[in-house]
C-alpha cells in the first residue's frame, strides 16, 4: 500500500508524540522549597551554610486560640500539655517547646532549680496561675511568641530534623502533625487549632502541582473539544482535537520526565499554554479548510491548500512563541526556567501537529460554519472598512491610542508596588495559608530572618563584650516595627545570671565574668532535657551564635531591609572581627524574586529586540518590522497599567508572563501584516490590502483570540497565585492585543505606508 507524504508525516509526529509522553512514567512531583533556588544562589548557599552550623530542620507551628476568654485557666493548659506530648512523639521531630514545656529557671535556695514552665502533674490554683501568668508576661522569651499578650493564643513549636529524609518521610510527618490537629479539635472543640510552619508550606507546594494538573488539564481538553465543536459543527473534528489536545499535554509533561524536571505549581501549567497555542494554530489552519472547500476544492486539496497557507506564519508564530518563553531562562528561579523550555517543546510538537495530524483530520472531517462562526466573520468584515478611513481619522486613532496606554501605564506604575509574598502564593483553599494568616494576626507571622552572630573566634561567644553586643542588638531589633519577637539566647543567660545573684533583678543581664558566662552555657547544654537544649542556638566550636527575629506580615522588600539593616547594625556596633550575616526562607524568597524581576526585564527586553530582528528578516522590510511591535508592546503597557490599579502589585509572576505575552500577542500580528505584505507586494492600494488582512485574516484572529483568553482564564481557576496571576494577566493582554491589531495596527498600516 503507497502511503502519501502527508500520511507518512502525521505518522512520525504521532510517533514523537507518544515517545515524548512515554517520559511521564519518569515525573517526580517536587515539594522541596529550594527547587525554587538554583544551586548556585548566594541566599540558598547562605542558608545551607547556616543549616550545616545550626542542624537542617522544618518547622511545624500549632496555633491554639480561644476568642470567649484567655488560656490562663487549667483545662486549656492541659489542652496545650495534652498537644504538646502528641507533637513530640510523631517521628522525626527533634524538639517541641510551648508555655507549659518551656524550659524555665528559678533560685530555689542556693541551688538553681529548671524544669517545665507548667509543672507537668499539678493542676494550678487561681493563685498559681496568677503567678504563671506573670511571669509569662515579664518574660521576652515568652510573651509575644508562646502565649499571645492578651492570653487567648498560644503557640507549639515543633522542630522537623530534616537531615536525611526523604520526600516521602517527609509527607507522612505532615500527615501525622494534619490528622493530630483533627484529634485535638475533637477533644477539645472550645479551642480553635491551625497547623502552618515550614513544613506545611513544602505540602501545600505539592498540592498545589497536583491540584492544577488534575483539575485544570482535563477542563482544558474538554473546554477545547467544546469550543471546536461549537464552532465548527463536527463531533468528528471534535474527538479529534480531544485527542490531539490530550497527546500534547502527555507529550509536554512527558519532556518534563525526559529532561529530569520535577514537577512544580509553576511548570505543571505548560500543557495548558500548550493546548492554547495548538488551538490556536488550529483556528487558522480549519478556517483557510473551510474557505477552500466553499470555494470548491476537495477536502483532500483544502486540507493541502491550508497548511500551504498557513505553513510559514505557524512556523513564525512558532518561532516568536519559543523566542518569548525561552526568555523565561533569564528568570532565577529555576521553575520559571523549567516552564519555559517545556513549552518551548510543546510549542514546536503543536506547530509539527497543526501542519501534519491536523490536516489528516481535516481531510476525513466535514467542518462547517456555526452561528459563532459566521459572527466572528461577520465582525471582520465589517472592520474591513477601516482602511477605507480618512487619514486624519487613523492619525487621531493612534494618538489616542498611544496616549491612553501611556497614561494607563503611568496610572499603574504609580500605585504599584514590587513585592511578593510566598505565604499568599496560596489562597483561602489552603489550611496553611488560613492557619498562617491566623498565627500572623494573633501571636507571630510566618516570615523571620535567622541571623548568624558570628564572635570572630572559637569560643567568642562566652565573652562579655560579645554577649553585651547580642543582648544589644536583640533589643535594638525589638524596638524595630518590622520585628514582632526576637529569640535570643542572650534572654537565658540574663535569667540564670540573676537566678544567680538570688533573683535580684539588678543582675538581670548577660554576666560581665567570662567564667561565669561559659558555667552558664555548660549549665544551658549538660542539664536539659533533651528537645529543650541549645544546641540548636549554639555552634559546636562555640564561635556564633543564633538570633531569631519574628516578623509580622511584612512584603518582601522589607523582608530584604531587616536583613540588611540587621546586618549592617551589628557590624557597625561589634567590636573586633565580630559579623552578622541573615538568611531564612523568606530571605531567600525575597531575593529570588527580585532578581526574577530584574532578570525579566532583560529577557523582555531581548525577546522584543528578536522578535523586531526576526519579523523585519522575514518580511525584507525594515519599516513593517518596527512597525509591527507597536501594537504589542502597547497593549503589555496598558496591561500593566490596568493591574497596577486593580492589584496594586507586581511580583515575579507578572515580571515573568510580560515576556511570555509578547511572543503570543505577536502571532496576530504576523497573520494580519504577512497577509497585508503579500497584498501589497501583488500591487494592491493599502485599503485594498488591509481589508485583504481582515478577509483572509480577521477572522481567525478573533476567534485565536478569544480561544487564548478562554484558555489562560482557566488558569484563573487556580488558587494558587502564580497560577492565576498569568492566566489572567496573560488573558488581560492577549484581549488588550487583539483590538490594537484590529484597529491600531491598520491605521499604523496607513500613515506608513502613505
Amino acid at each position: 500500500m503507497r502511503v502519501s507524504r502527508g500520511g507518512l508525516a502525521a505518522a512520525l509526529t504521532a510517533l514523537a508524540l507518544l515517545l515524548a509522553a512515554a517520559g511521564l512514567a519518569h515525573v517526580a512531583i517536587s515539594s522541596d522549597l529550594n527547587i525554587f533556588f538554583s544551586e548556585h544562589n548566594p541566599e540558598r548557599l547562605e542558608f545551607e551554610a547556616f543549616e550545616d552550623r545550626f542542624g537542617a530542620e522544618e518547622a511545624a507551628t500549632f496555633t491554639l486560640g480561644r476568642d470567649d476568654h484567655t488560656l490562663w485557666n487549667a483545662d486549656d493548659l492541659a489542652a496545650l500539655r495534652w498537644l504538646t506530648d502528641r507533637v513530640a512523639v510523631i517521628p522525626h521531630v527533634a524538639r517541641v517547646q510551648s508555655l507549659v514545656n518551656f524550659q524555665f529557671s528559678r533560685a530555689v535556695d542556693d541551688d538553681i532549680a529548671i524544669g517545665d514552665f507548667v509543672p507537668r502533674g499539678t493542676t494550678p490554683d487561681a493563685a498559681a496561675l496568677a503567678r504563671l501568668r506573670s511571669e509569662a508576661q515579664a518574660d521576652p522569651r515568652i510573651a509575644g511568641l508562646l502565649v499571645s499578650p492578651d492570653g487567648r493564643t498560644a503557640g507549639v513549636y515543633a522542630t522537623v530534623n530534616a537531615q536525611g529524609i526523604d520526600d516521602a518521610e517527609t509527607a507522612e510527618v505532615y500527615r501525622r502533625a494534619y490528622t493530630l490537629t483533627d484529634e485535638f479539635r475533637a477533644r477539645y472543640p472550645n479551642l480553635a487549632i491551625h497547623f502552618s510552619g515550614t513544613l506545611a508550606v513544602d505540602q501545600s507546594f505539592q498540592r498545589a502541582s497536583l491540584t492544577d494538573g488534575e483539575r485544570l488539564n482535563p477542563l482544558m481538553v474538554l473546554l477545547f473539544a467544546l469550543i471546536a465543536l461549537l464552532v465548527w459543527r463536527s463531533v468528528l473534528l471534535a474527538l479529534a482535537v480531544l485527542v490531539l489536545v490530550s497527546l500534547l499535554a502527555a507529550a509536554t509533561m512527558g519532556a518534563a520526565g525526559w529532561l529530569g524536571y520535577p514537577v512544580t505549581p509553576v511548570s505543571a501549567v505548560a500543557p495548558i499554554i500548550v493546548m492554547s497555542v495548538f488551538v490556536a494554530n488550529a483556528v487558522h489552519v480549519i478556517h483557510a479548510a473551510v474557505t477552500a472547500r466553499e470555494r470548491g476544492m476537495d477536502a483532500r486539496a483544502a486540507s493541502a491548500a491550508a497548511v500551504h497557507d498557513n505553513r510559514l506564519p505557524i512556523a513564525f508564530t512558532a518561532l516568536t512563541t519559543v523566542i518569548g518563553f525561552a526568555s523565561l531562562n533569564f528568570a532565577d528561579s529555576p521553575p520559571f526556567r523549567h516552564l519555559g523550555n517545556l513549552v518551548m517543546v510543546g510549542v514546536v510538537l503543536a506547530a509539527v501537529c497543526s501542519v501534519t495530524l491536523l490536516p489528516a483530520v481535516l481531510s476525513r472531517t466535514n467542518p462547517r460554519r456555526t452561528a459563532l462562526y459566521a459572527a466572528a466573520r461577520a465582525l471582520a468584515a465589517r472592520l474591513a472598512a477601516v482602511g477605507h478611513w480618512p487619514r486624519r481619522r487613523h492619525a487621531v486613532l493612534v494618538v489616542s491610542a498611544i496616549t491612553a496606554s501611556l497614561a494607563l501605564a503611568a496610572l499603574g506604575f504609580a500605585q504599584t508596588r514590587l513585592d511578593d509574598n510566598f505565604i499568599k502564593f496560596f489562597g483561602p483553599s489552603y489550611p496553611m495559608r488560613l492557619a498562617s494568616d491566623y498565627s500572623a494576626e494573633r501571636l507571630v507571622g510566618s516570615y523571620y530572618v535567622e541571623y548568624v552572630l558570628d564572635s570572630g573566634s572559637d569560643g567568642g561567644i562566652d565573652a562579655p563584650t560579645f554577649l553585651h553586643q547580642v543582648a544589644d542588638f536583640c533589643a535594638w531589633l525589638r524596638a524595630r516595627d518590622d520585628v514582632a519577637h526576637a529569640i535570643c539566647l542572650t534572654d537565658t543567660l540574663a535569667r540564670l545570671n540573676a537566678n544567680v545573684h538570688g533573683e535580684d533583678p539588678a543582675f538581670r543581664v548577660v554576666p560581665d565574668d567570662p567564667d561565669l558566662a561559659a558555667q552558664l552555657l555548660l549549665l544551658l547544654e549538660t542539664s536539659l532535657p533533651k528537645g529543650q537544649d541549645v544546641g540548636n542556638q549554639v555552634d559546636v566550636a562555640h564561635r556564633a551564635l543564633r538570633l531569631t527575629a519574628l516578623t509580622p506580615d511584612v512584603s518582601s522588600a522589607e523582608l530584604r531591609a531587616l536583613k540588611t539593616a540587621g546586618e549592617a547594625w551589628f557590624d557597625a556596633h561589634a567590636g573586633g572581627e565580630a559579623s552578622a550575616s541573615g538568611t531564612g526562607v523568606g530571605v531567600m524568597f525575597s531575593f529570588v524574586s527580585l532578581r526574577n524581576i530584574q532578570g525579566m526585564l532583560a529577557g523582555t527586553l531581548m525577546v522584543v529586540v528578536l522578535i523586531g530582528v526576526t519579523f523585519t528578516g522575514l518580511l525584507r522590510n525594515l519599516r513593517l518590522g518596527a512597525l509591527s511591535l507597536v501594537p504589542n508592546l502597547l497593549p503589555l503597557a496598558a496591561a500593566f497599567g490596568v493591574w497596577g490599579l486593580v492589584v496594586h502589585n507586581i511580583g515575579m509572576t507578572v515580571a515573568v508572563i510580560s515576556a511570555i505575552c509578547v511572543g503570543i500577542i505577536v502571532d496576530d500580528t504576523i497573520h494580519f501584516v504577512m497577509r497585508y505584505h503579500a497584498r501589497r507586494r501583488d500591487g494592491a492600494t493599502t485599503a485594498d490590502a488591509i481589508a485583504h488582512a481582515y478577509a483572509t485574516a480577521g477572522t481567525a484572529m478573533i476567534l485565536t483570540s478569544a480561544i487564548l483568553v478562554t484558555g489562560f482564564l482557566v488558569l484563573g481557576l487556580s488558587d494558587f497565585a502564580v497560577t492565576w496571576t498569568m492566566g489572567y494577566f496573560a488573558a488581560l493582554t492577549i484581549a488588550l492585543a487583539l483590538l490594537f491589531d484590529l484597529l491600531v495596527l491598520p491605521s499604523l498600516l496607513v500613515l506608513v505606508e502613505a
